[in-house]
């Protein structure tokens, strides 16, 4: 099968295709497929060492490889997809992938490797079923049922995890998934091969031809037809715009503001500090025999130019080969005695008014409490012994980062243009672009383009930032678990810190200032992502747990009804953030001026706030969907640790709390002159169709293409 996608009109083509083999694998019926074939895909596709992604990747025929098993219908998928690849590499493609599956077969896969998979099936199986997460238990169980029940199969399929894994562990020996490979694979015609080539301004074009065909239409209606949809049109708009009848919302079951607690739940931490030595926190609660650890490293003598190689670092620990393991052998040891390792790096926020942030490096992982030792072995491994030299590998991980973020930009183009509007005004969000943003894509695209010139200059900037950073000076060591385990944790941690460097953090100006730019970036999508607001610290005004519930309202209410139903964008939504950020911003929207005026729409709407009781109510008793949602224990600890960061005491927390319940329609229409000056600031940021953006370049200081 092969079909264009539409790319922008003056974006090149070459290696901008896709190549994609998928299988209907199994039936949504039958538990034992579906758990097995979720095993197989982390043993095919898992890590850039599994086989098959490690055969396509070391053929250079793309960028990055991802698919994987999907279980979401009656028949189930399993997929291989090869990204910035071009469509004459088709035949290649296939041949690497079937020529592996049979090698695998034929010579049987790794017995270790497959232990490993089953390791970490159980392990996510444990935290699964022992420990309250986000989701409620009984949501996950009752939606996992439907996995099998919607098809007329047992409602406890999903249920039987245990069995199969053990059925898996006993027959792993005498060629389980080596069978599985070659039936549901191998043997199986109910496939497909698709092709998708890129065509320069497409989209354009078929909007084009959809104009004509609708001119084309009009013209052929009379002018009593005309009138008629004319009339249709009316009737929807003001379906739209006609609020629910208050007898309608009365039978719906709802909670009352009684049903709130008053008080704010505890997040007790132990702090253990010394002068001169790391400092430990504890939070202890049940984890089902499981020890959540993390390092939180100071990035504050980081230099500004070196913040992006921070941020890629995140990437190649981890993914590279160590002294003593290859790659491949790394993920097997990592997959067999963890439940994963992993290193990131984030900016967390206590003022945007004070400009008081704190950038760290994180490593952190989590196993069962008796394999604490061998977790901090590899974690140290990871961090201390990672082979950097690794030419080909790091080239490999350059372009699978830049494949992964153009990614993440057409699927999260909202938080793209969110993020980079917060850039505007913060210095810690400006920072946090380096990290994960607009800025750090451009890096990496730079990087890429230079990078067979000069390999060795990046590879010794990757050492010299990683020694900055791996110091015990500022460390600060936490985990999640029991309190023997705590112990166990701080006596292993000592190994660990003795191959850590002792240098002080010398902290470095950051020197990359804060601007309003009001950018369009233009993608070959046919929607756009439009993002407008400000920070109200930065006004004088103090954040208020009112903020909150604002939030509430107007997402639910104003945004909701503006944005989406009237304006035909696939979400509006309201950010407003306990730091004082207030932002409009929409998903998946044909407009782009209209959505910016609906959001400055919102100062009217509060002038003129008058819910009725039931629906203020139902939007203040909303406001604690998100802070009172369940955490699991790892979750706790997290806030209790950010908490300790931003010197964020449970005083504060309580004071914001009541502030939300004290929350009355007055002290809501008096936050309009607020909104009025955040509207005024007109930061704002649009992510979208490069036609639209270009048809409306006056209200832009800057255009440019997202992707490169």
């Amino acid at each position: 099968l092969e079909a264009p996608f539409s790319i922008s009109k003056d974006e090149p083509t070459e290696n901008k295709s896709l190549l994609a083999y998928i299988w209907a694998a199994g039936k949504g019926t039958n538990s034992e497929e579906l758990i097995a074939l979720g095993v197989l895909d982390e043993l095919l596709l898992g890590s850039n060492t599994a086989p098959i992604k490690k055969a396509l990747l070391k053929s250079g025929l793309g960028s990055d490889v991802s698919g994987g098993f999907g279980a979401a219908t009656y028949s189930p998928i399993f997929e291989i997809v090869l990204k910035d690849t071009n469509p004459e590499a088709k035949d290649q493609f296939v041949s690497i992938i079937e020529n592996e599956l049979k090698r695998l077969v034929a010579e049987g896969i790794p017995q270790k490797a497959i232990q490993a998979a089953l390791n970490k099936a159980a392990f996510r199986y444990k935290e699964l079923t022992a420990l309250e997460g986000a989701t409620p238990k009984g949501i996950l169980y009752s939606l996992n049922s439907l996995t099998s029940w919607l098809y007329g199969g047992d409602v406890f399929a999903t249920f039987e995890y245990q069995r199969v894994l053990d059925k898996m562990q006993e027959e792993m020996a005498n060629g389980y998934f080596e069978r599985l490979i070659q039936t549901t694979l191998l043997d199986n015609t109910h496939a497909a091969v698709i092709t998708l080539a890129p065509e320069p301004g497409l989209g354009d074009r078929k909007d084009e031809a959809l104009k004509e065909e609708l001119a084309a239409y009009k013209a052929s209606l009379s002018d009593e037809e005309v009138a008629a949809l004319v009339e249709q049109t009316q009737q929807l708009l003001e379906r739209q715009t006609t609020p629910d009848k208050e007898e309608d919302l009365a039978k719906l079951p709802k909670l009352s503001i009684e049903d709130i607690d008053r008080e704010v739940k505890p997040l007790p931490l132990t702090v253990e500090a010394s002068e001169g030595k790391p400092t430990f926190l504890h939070y202890e609660d049940f984890t089902a025999g499981i020890s959540y650890v993390k390092y939180y490293f100071d990035l504050s003598g980081v230099k500004t130019e070196d913040i992006p190689v921070v941020a890629f670092l995140t990437e190649v620990l981890g993914e590279v080969g160590t002294e003593n393991f290859t790659d491949e052998a790394l993920s097997t040891e990592i997959d067999f005695y963890t439940g994963g390792i992993g290193t990131n790096a984030t900016v967390i926020t206590e003022s945007v008014a004070d400009n008081l942030y704190y950038p760290k490096f994180t490593v952190s992982g989590k196993a069962l409490s008796e394999y604490q030792p061998q977790l901090l072995s590899l974690i140290e491994e990871v961090v201390h012994r990672s082979n950097l030299d690794d030419v080909e590998k790091i080239k490999e991980l350059l372009l699978n980062v830049k494949a992964d973020l153009e990614m993440n930009f057409n699927y999260g183009s909202h938080v793209a243009a969110l993020r980079r509007l917060e850039s505007y005004y913060y210095e810690g969000a400006k920072y946090l672009q380096s990290l994960e943003g607009i800025d750090y894509y451009d890096f990496i695209c730079d990087v890429v383009a230079g990078f067979d010139a000069n390999p060795q200059a990046f590879i010794d900037r990757l050492k010299a930032v990683l020694e900055t950073i791996l110091t015990t000076d500022q460390l600060v060591a936490t985990f999640v678990g029991s309190k023997v385990d705590f112990d166990h944790f701080k006596q292993v941690s000592e190994d660990f810190f003795k191959h850590l460097g002792t240098h002080k953090v010398e902290k470095q100006a950051f020197t990359n200032p804060v601007e309003v730019l009001n950018e369009g970036f233009k993608t070959a999508q046919e929607i756009n992502y439009v993002a407008k607001g400000y920070n109200q610290t930065l006004l004088g005004v103090p954040v208020n747990g009112m903020n909150l519930f604002l939030k509430s309202v107007l997402g639910l209410d104003y945004l909701w009804n503006t944005v989406r139903v009237q304006g035909g964008a696939y979400g509006g939504m309201s950010v407003i953030t306990d730091k004082g950020d207030v932002a409009g911003l929409s998903y998946r929207d044909p407009n782009i001026v209209e959505t910016l005026e609906r959001y400055d729409g919102q100062v009217e709407y509060l002038e003129n706030f008058n819910l009725s009781q039931a629906e203020f109510e139902k939007n203040l008793i909303g406001t604690f969907s998100t802070i009172d949602r369940p955490l699991s224990a790892a979750q706790k600890g997290a806030v209790a640790f950010t908490r300790y960061f931003t010197h964020l005491t449970q005083e504060k927390v309580q004071q914001f709390r009541d502030e939300i319940l004290a929350v009355t329609p007055e002290k809501v229409r008096a936050y309009a002159p607020t909104m009025k000056a955040i509207m005024d600031q007109n930061a704002f940021v649009v992510i979208g169709n490069d036609t639209k953006i270009e048809n409306h370049k006056d209200i832009f200081k800057n255009i440019r293409n997202l992707t490169k």
